[in-house]
């Protein structure tokens, strides 16, 4: 069993939320302006939640690299930690209504997981 470095999963977990949320704060009001429509029904759409999903995963993509490169050794199992992290914390916000419509929240919380292999992938030192 792979041992983790809990500080490179938390530096990777910090950069997938940071990205998360900065997404989710900047998304709405670009969609809003774009659309011309007002706050709520431009989230509600499928050409804002759509995007919303698959910038989400870029961020975990992103914690996952940076949790594989800082432990520098077991890139896969911190990409991995960094997903798994993101789905408990998305599984809060799916269950606690404070996230996107159920079908989008759950979409979110299956490909948190590949996202973060992948950023282990992708941040795993070459050799």
């Amino acid at each position: 069993m792979p041992s983790l470095n809990p500080l490179a999963v938390i530096a990777g977990c910090a950069v997938d939320q940071g990205f998360t949320l900065a997404v989710s704060a900047a998304l709405p009001a670009f969609f809003a302006h774009v659309l011309g429509a007002d706050r709520a029904t431009a989230t509600a759409s499928v050409e804002f939640l759509l995007p919303l999903v698959t910038l989400a995963a870029l961020g975990t993509v992103f914690g996952g690299a940076v949790a594989a490169r800082f432990a520098r050794k077991d890139p896969l199992a911190h990409g991995l930690a960094v997903g798994g992290v993101s789905v408990a914390l998305g599984l809060v916000a799916v269950l606690s209504s404070v996230s996107l419509p159920a079908p989008w929240g759950w979409l979110q919380l299956v490909a948190a997981p590949p996202a973060g292999l992948l950023g282990g992938l992708l941040g795993s030192p070459r050799s």
